[in-house]
């Protein structure tokens, strides 16, 4: 059996933008890779105490505010499992230094991005890519200017992630109108994945599909290149281990309430959904009846954040 080693990890981002990452030294496995800084987990801290003692020994900062939780998951390397717990930091006391002789940088999110780290943060990357807040689009009724507008609505709002969802009509519609919406995300900075229709999202270098659980299910590798995003819905253990063997690049858990759009007999409620969410070897959105007053929450209970269809769409 492979050994267990939980690990507490601080994402500590300037005002300005600006991300710290740490290099491992020569002596420690994965060496000249960067990293952030944080460590492994000692009997009977939790997660944040552990964070809080590393981050004073590791960079000589002392945390000032509650750490706000990123993503928790685990990723199994060769010889050995990491369980990460991945913290924002935006306020501490004292200024980064080096206190084990290693390097430091501060880097823009792209650079990070592309930064060359351990396989385990590829899905802190993508969790720091994405935001805190997504749209799915309600059903299309046909008029096409309306939804459009709407959507521009949604984007000014300052909507970043959008989901087009347009289950029932022709695939020459969804293709007309997904053309529109990639240019209105386009203008607005805004991602745009395509629910359901490959050959549409390689035709318009969208950036990314979106598969429910069940085509995900029948699919034994990933259908898309590592460089479009790719998502589907979870609603059970099942689904959320078979999308970790897919490699998805983040999803949805739902219903956490009765969604608003449509109508359900049942709900997994918090608690249940946030289990779920601990499965996930990715970032998850919270779906279903919610809003925007319940990102906090979710948040802390360790999803990305709250997904919407209906509460974003009417705003």
């Amino acid at each position: 059996m492979k050994e267990l080693f939980r690990v507490s990890v601080g994402v500590i981002r300037q005002k300005h933008g600006l991300y710290l990452l740490s290099l491992r030294n020569k002596d420690r496995s994965f060496p000249g890779l960067w990293e952030f800084p944080g460590g492994k987990i000692e009997k009977g801290e939790s997660a944040v105490q552990a964070l809080t003692r590393e981050l004073y020994e590791e960079v000589g900062i002392k945390v000032s505010a509650e750490p706000i939780p990123l993503i928790n998951f685990k990723y199994e390397y060769p010889d050995f499992i990491v369980d990460m717990h991945v913290y924002r930091l935006e306020e501490w006391e004292g200024s980064p230094i080096s206190c084990e002789g290693q390097q430091l940088m501060w880097v823009t999110l792209e650079e990070l991005l592309s930064s060359k780290m351990p396989d385990a943060n590829q899905s802190i990357k993508l969790a720091l890519r994405l935001p805190n807040m997504s749209l799915i689009t309600p059903d299309f009724e046909g008029d096409e200017l309306s939804y459009l507008n709407q959507l521009e609505v949604c984007l000014s709002n300052g909507v970043k992630l959008v989901q087009l969802r347009m289950p029932g009509s022709s695939q020459v519609c969804v293709a007309r109108i997904a053309r529109e919406a990639l240019a209105l995300c386009r203008n607005h900075m805004a991602t745009l994945l395509i629910n359901n229709q490959l050959s549409l999202v390689r035709e318009l270098h969208a950036d990314g599909l979106h598969l429910p659980s069940y085509i995900l299910k029948g699919l034994s590798e990933r259908p898309i290149s590592e460089q479009s995003l790719l998502s589907t819905s979870c609603h059970n253990k099942s689904e959320v281990a078979h999308a970790n063997t897919i490699g998805v690049d983040f999803g949805y858990i739902s219903p956490i309430k009765k969604p608003l759009s449509h109508d359900s007999s049942s709900s997994l409620g918090w608690q249940a959904a946030a289990e779920l969410a601990s499965l996930a070897t990715f970032p998850v959105f919270a779906l279903g009846g919610l809003n925007k007053s319940d990102t906090k929450h979710a948040v802390n209970l360790g999803f990305q954040g709250v997904s919407m269809v209906t509460a974003l769409w009417r705003e």
